[in-house]
């Protein structure tokens, strides 16, 4: 969708606005993942400043994350491209649907950023 199709005019009702909402949202969720894969590579270069056992670990557990991550932007484009049936639901059930959909990707984004923060803690606590 572009940012034309995303303003929230005066004659949108509540589910239309809420779609353009979650559309907006589900789009800085694939932004921010993306960046998360860069950030990845780089924790992985700061754990060989530390040899040991738990940097070793920290380092399976980074890419552990990585193809948790690469499977998270892979499901959230796929279900961005699905949103695009959402124009053609003519009924209440239909956009209650789409709004059930998006909750439960919302939970996987926000479970999958707090898993990977504590990584990263794990991680800066070991080289301070």
């Amino acid at each position: 969708m572009n940012d034309k199709s995303q303003a929230i005019f005066l004659h949108d009702d509540e589910h239309n606005i809420s779609h353009k909402r979650n559309t907006k949202e589900l789009e800085h969720w694939i932004g921010h993942l993306i960046f998360i894969m860069k950030e990845i590579d780089y924790l992985h270069k700061l754990c060989k400043v530390n040899k040991g056992k738990e940097s070793y670990l920290l380092k399976i557990e980074l890419d552990r994350r990585k193809r948790q991550n690469k499977q998270l932007i892979s499901t959230l484009e796929k279900y961005s491209k699905s949103r695009d049936l959402l124009h053609e639901c003519d009924d209440m059930e239909c956009d209650r649907l789409f709004i059930h959909h998006h909750e439960i990707y919302r939970s996987k984004y926000y479970q999958f950023i707090a898993e990977y923060r504590e990584v990263k803690q794990k991680l800066f606590n070991l080289i301070t």
